[in-house]
């Protein structure tokens, strides 16, 4: 009894802090403010999650799942591994672009590095199946996939800051240059002609995606109540 107790009062500490970070903004939800709206000790918070961060890492990796798991009926990793990168990458800018509530806790938690270690524990296969194809190096892939996060998600994030400083981008155009980006880090070419087909394939699955969930669009309406 105890033990489920115990499950209980930490899954209770994330669905609270999930829709708080969301629906307020991270950086603006402290653990006492977290405390007061689940009703549970600030103690208990630090034993069960130790940082904020833990909590937002949860999050997005609870995103990414609930997300793949639909877009796995228009096409999988296994098939290829790039454009499953791209398509996703795609998904959650079209998600930013309508629901602003999730660009700001996108645009939060990237100045934690959080995308960085999300992506290193949920995509790790796919990248590494990518570095290991195109690796001219005999360098660790795991220092090679951490120097790519660090390459892809470092722009973003100062884009990201442009943005939100008052830099004019459109979402295609910032969809475009991170897809460039991306190409560079893990040494493909990145010809126009190649960025144009991941853009147009991925573009293809991303609106029939929406098109047959578009509940997905805003994440009050799949990841958290409101």
């Amino acid at each position: 009894m105890k033990h489920k107790e115990n499950g209980n009062t930490k899954q209770k500490i994330y669905e609270t802090a999930k829709r708080l970070y969301i629906e307020h903004g991270y950086f603006n939800i402290s653990n006492k403010r977290l405390s007061e709206e689940s009703g549970i000790n600030q103690g208990l918070i630090t034993y069960y999650f130790k940082s904020k961060k833990n909590i937002a890492l949860a999050v997005l990796t609870e995103d990414y799942y609930i997300l793949s798991g639909y877009l796995k009926y228009f096409m999988t990793p296994e098939d290829d591994p790039l454009m499953y990168i791209v398509t996703f990458m795609n998904v959650t800018f079209q998600i930013r672009k309508h629901d602003p509530k999730a660009r700001r806790f996108i645009s939060d938690v990237m100045q934690e590095d959080l995308l960085e270690e999300f992506a290193f524990v949920n995509q790790k296969e796919e990248y590494l199946k990518l570095l290991k194809k195109n690796s001219s190096t005999s360098e660790n892939p795991e220092t090679q996939l951490k120097l790519v996060l660090a390459t892809v998600y470092g722009t973003q994030r100062t884009i990201q800051r442009l943005i939100n400083e008052s830099m004019e981008l459109s979402y295609d155009e910032y969809f475009r240059y991170m897809i460039e980006i991306l190409l560079f880090a893990l040494h493909l070419p990145d010809k126009s002609d190649m960025v144009d087909t991941l853009i147009h394939k991925s573009d293809q699955a991303t609106k029939q995606l929406f098109k047959t969930h578009p509940h997905l669009l805003n994440e009050s309406d799949y990841l958290y109540k409101k």
